[in-house]
């Protein structure tokens, strides 16, 4: 299928879409398509020899038009959150007593402001797992998307760890998995 108009083209959608400033290690995308070779293995080889370097599908799969779009299978995602390798032992105790402290909580509501408005809410419920590589100076999330929202990676480094806004420029955010219900 095209889109109408003067320049029609593919109808490509993505559930969500990536932060500025995040790499992304898996996304997903539902492409609408009139027709395509019964073998999908031939389409992935055509698609891949014209993306780019260093970006390609790994799975494609045919789905009927009844099926659900992304944006209704979307469970969550999985967060990479890497700390400067300059982070020392007294701040890798501090990150983990944080998470400690957050896991145990029943509710964690945290404030913010956007677009002239100070919402108040709580984040405990979207976070399934959040945990420490102290040798690899990493730290690992786990967020569950529903209707409601979810949770950014930046309000955990924030709000839960306690990091500054300078101090968050120097930590890479990489989102390792999208994953569907």
């Amino acid at each position: 299928c095209y889109s109408a108009g003067y320049h029609p083209h593919p109808k490509i959608s993505f559930a969500t879409a990536t932060s500025v400033g995040m790499e992304s290690r898996q996304e997903y995308l539902d492409v609408t398509a009139l027709a395509y070779p019964q073998n999908l293995s031939v389409l992935k080889g055509e698609i891949n020899a014209a993306l780019p370097d260093g970006m390609a599908i790994t799975d494609l799969q045919a789905l009927s038009f009844a099926a659900r779009d992304l944006a209704r299978s979307l469970w969550g995602f999985v967060y990479e959150l890497i700390l400067p390798a300059d982070t020392n032992e007294e701040k890798l105790g501090v990150i983990l007593q944080s998470i400690e402290n957050f896991l145990a909580a029943e509710s964690f509501p945290i404030t913010r402001s956007s677009k002239g408005k100070t919402v108040t809410r709580d984040i405990r419920p979207f976070v399934e797992a959040l945990s420490l590589n102290i040798k690899e100076k990493t730290v690992t999330l786990t967020v569950r998307h529903a209707q409601t929202g979810s949770v950014r990676p930046v309000d955990i480094l924030r709000h839960v760890l306690g990091f500054s806004e300078e101090e968050m420029q120097r930590i890479g955010v990489v989102k390792m998995k999208t994953m569907l219900a």
